[in-house]
């Protein structure tokens, strides 16, 4: 079941992560609506849903954190905690 999980969000979601950046280049497949995971990120907990079009990035608990989608930067905080970017 974790590769499962880790080919849908490594492959399917397209996420980077090194020690400076996170990033999302989704490729989800032609015939899904959407995908829904949480992940625990630099002390934060984010809920992503990804769209055929857009990505939802939601903080769910912590302080926040700046990503990318598609090289667009967007940055979640517990002032605005929900950020959705289309691509």
């Amino acid at each position: 079941m974790g590769a499962a999980w880790s080919g849908i969000v490594y492959g399917f979601a397209g996420i980077v992560n090194n020690a400076d950046h996170f990033s999302l280049e989704p490729h989800l497949p032609d015939a899904w609506n959407c995908v829904k995971f949480r992940l625990q990120l630099h002390h934060c907990e984010l809920l992503f849903t990804i769209y055929q079009d857009q990505v939802e990035v939601e903080l769910m608990s912590g302080k926040g954190m700046a990503l990318s989608v598609y090289n667009k930067k967007i940055k979640v905080t517990p002032e605005d905690p929900k950020q959705i970017c289309q691509y």
